[in-house]
């Protein structure tokens, strides 16, 4: 199945908001699950990822790490508007005031 793919560090806490044009599954996994998932193999999520069917989707970020949001889209979509954005968790942006 074809996806959409940015790789980010993010902390925990913080909120990954990710909308799309069209109703789709939302992913975010570790580096190692999304290479699992590449290979059709059987992979985890974090975060409430799944199918979402109202956007924008909003996941929270269980721990600190490099994370793989991944957008699957259908098969024969040439383009997708999208964007993925990340709101940083309440307290860390606090502590930087």
């Amino acid at each position: 199945m074809p996806f959409l793919h940015k790789r980010m560090h993010l902390t925990a806490g913080d909120t990954v908001v990710v909308d799309c044009g069209r109703s789709c599954n939302v992913l975010m996994m570790t580096k190692m699950n999304f290479n699992q998932y590449r290979k059709g193999m059987p992979f985890r999520t974090h975060g409430g990822s799944g199918f979402f069917h109202e956007l924008p989707a909003r996941m929270v970020v269980p721990f600190d790490a490099d994370w793989n949001i991944t957008l699957d889209i259908e098969e024969g979509a040439l383009t997708v508007e999208h964007s993925i954005t990340v709101e940083p968790r309440t307290d860390k942006a606090i502590a930087k005031k």
